[in-house]
């Protein structure tokens, strides 16, 4: 059950051709925890363009991930990050491509690419993973 004083505002791409499944995924998650959720849609590329602008974001938490990972710093920062991320995106991902059989496209080059970015994006959040286990290894 929502809960009027827990609230969240969310901003997602949900255009016709591709539906962020992080978006779908941190709704249903809020929605989950008992928030009403007040769901923006950002169904162009210019909408979503002008948002990051307005908003100052440059990248997604995977990039921040990334970055530690490759420094090799702040490892027990990065590696609890990094698996999180990974495995909720890879997890969305296969849901969304091979069980709900959706085509995703990217909305970062405009979604006209023929790039297979069920496998690509995939393929990066497990890759994502692995790297975290292994730092976790090391």
């Amino acid at each position: 059950m929502s809960s009027p004083d827990k609230q969240a505002a969310l901003y997602r791409m949900v255009m016709p051709s591709h539906l962020c499944p992080f978006g779908l995924k941190a709704k249903y998650l809020l929605e989950k925890e008992g928030f009403t959720v007040d769901d923006h849609w950002l169904t162009t590329r210019e909408e979503t363009d002008t948002f990051m602008a307005k908003h100052h974001v440059e990248t997604t938490p995977q990039t921040l991930a990334g970055v530690l990972m490759i420094a090799g710093a702040l490892k027990w920062i990065a590696i609890p990050v990094a698996l999180f991320i990974g495995t909720i995106g890879a997890v969305s991902v296969f849901k969304a491509v091979y069980i709900d059989k959706r085509e995703l496209k990217c909305a970062c080059v405009g979604g006209d690419s023929n790039v297979p970015l069920g496998f690509v994006s995939l393929t990066e959040n497990l890759m994502m993973v692995a790297m975290a286990l292994w730092m976790l290894a090391a």
